[in-house]
């Protein structure tokens, strides 16, 4: 244990390039929910039917 005088220091590790992709996340991740709304406004109340096909494809 160190003493109560030393006070433990986190180094800031959040680089340009680390938070671009992080911003570029969060965007890619909300134009999943903007698809999905459009979807919904296509298929209405079918919604699941085309979601429940995409799972049932896939290998």
């Amino acid at each position: 244990m160190t003493s109560t005088d030393e006070r433990p220091t986190l180094r800031r590790t959040v680089t340009t390039t680390g938070l671009f992709l992080f911003i570029l996340g969060d965007v890619l991740g909300a134009g999943v929910y903007v698809l999905a709304g459009e979807i919904a406004g296509i298929a209405g109340g079918a919604l699941w039917v085309p979601l429940v096909a995409a799972r049932c494809w896939r290998r």
